[in-house]
């Protein structure tokens, strides 16, 4: 897995959050894969470049959880946020 600096990454299979800070879902959501040490790189949607990407991915309500190998959309996760199976995917 490569994580690129300006989140866009397209090496190996990695984790993408988008949210927003006003989200007290998204607050929950970020602080429950922290504390699993789950690696991802979030897109506030209310950024340029945020919604640029949620604009991509036809994502249009937060939070939601994507798993993308290189560039390429595998699975996609909102409302329900199976922390394990995700840490699965992830391994």
């Amino acid at each position: 897995m490569k994580i690129c600096e300006n989140g866009s990454c397209k090496v190996g299979t990695v984790l993408y959050f988008f949210g927003k800070e006003e989200c007290p879902e998204c607050k929950r959501l970020k602080e429950t894969l922290d504390s699993k040490k789950i690696i991802y790189a979030y897109f506030d949607i209310q950024t340029v470049e945020g919604l640029s990407k949620a604009a991509y991915y036809n994502i249009f309500e937060v939070p939601v959880l994507l798993l993308v190998e290189n560039g390429k959309e595998l699975k996609r996760w909102k409302e329900n946020f199976p922390i394990e199976e995700i840490e699965k995917h992830l391994q």
